[in-house]
């Protein structure tokens, strides 16, 4: 099973390449996009656990 933050990181790769034309800036907010994302889809597992 692939993790969380490799599906997260192709997903944003996909979509972000998509609307950002620079690839400088890409690469930049790429990273940090998908940290973002993955500690808030970690949070939401944690929370679902608990119920």
């Amino acid at each position: 099973m692939a993790s969380i933050s490799t599906i997260l990181e192709e997903r944003c790769y996909i979509r972000l390449a998509d609307r950002i034309p620079s690839k400088n800036v890409l690469i930049l907010v790429v990273p940090e996009v998908c940290k973002f994302i993955d500690n808030v889809f970690n949070v939401e597992l944690l929370l679902e656990d608990d119920e």
